[in-house]
């Protein structure tokens, strides 16, 4: 999760100082994405939610890229992901860590 929000934040501040300069930087968090066998079982293990807010391959990539054309910011693709990203932001730290921490145990 640290890197994740590293890579976040950092993409973010990149966008902002470099927006003057007309380049547009964007993050995507995407949630589970079925790639392959190996991850659609992962997938499948982590119960409802990761179910939920999974998505395939070529759904993600065309969401991303008609966004990065639209120059948003914050890619999510997903209803499922983009309730899940506004829930562990407003969750007190606590409570999302033992949230992600009990979802990744069942994988």
């Amino acid at each position: 999760k640290l890197s994740k929000s590293f890579v976040y934040a950092f993409s973010k501040a990149l966008h902002a100082e470099l927006k003057h300069y007309n380049i547009h930087v964007a993050v995507s968090c995407p949630a589970g994405v079925y790639t392959n066998n190996e991850v659609v079982e992962r997938i499948n293990q982590s119960g409802k939610i990761g179910q939920w807010t999974s998505l395939h391959v070529d759904d993600v990539s065309t969401y991303i890229v008609s966004s990065m054309l639209a120059k948003k910011t914050v890619i999510i693709p997903g209803i499922g992901a983009k309730i899940l990203f506004i829930l562990l932001r407003i969750m007190p730290e606590l409570v999302s860590r033992w949230f992600l921490a009990r979802n990744m145990k069942k994988s």
